[in-house]
């Protein structure tokens, strides 16, 4: 499925409301459902330090932007796209972001 959506949309800043916005784009897939499931084992980001965290966001790097701008905006594209019903995400792409490649066959 995450291939099919194309994945996290990658015409918006780069961090702030990616997952949720890919979340709901899932749960609104024809015959799609979830189940909320609990534990560090399903819970688990990627590990990384308050450093490594703030380096990531920092406004320099994105044009002053502050991480809250970049979520505030985010939320508002991925709100209105999913309201419109575009569900899939960069078309205009040959390939995602990041190199994928499937687990299962």
């Amino acid at each position: 499925d995450f291939l099919s959506l194309r994945g996290y949309d990658e015409d918006c800043a780069p961090m702030a409301g990616q997952d949720v916005d890919l979340v709901q784009r899932f749960r609104k897939l024809p015959g799609a459902g979830y189940r909320r499931v609990r534990g560090a084992a399903c819970g688990t980001a990627i590990p990384n330090s308050k450093e490594q965290a703030i380096s990531c966001c920092d406004p320099v790097i994105y044009g002053g932007i502050k991480w809250t701008h970049m979520d505030e905006v985010n939320r508002q594209k991925f709100n209105e796209r999913r309201r419109l019903g575009q569900l899939v995400r960069n078309q205009d792409k040959a390939t995602l972001g990041v190199s994928v490649h499937p687990v299962f066959p």
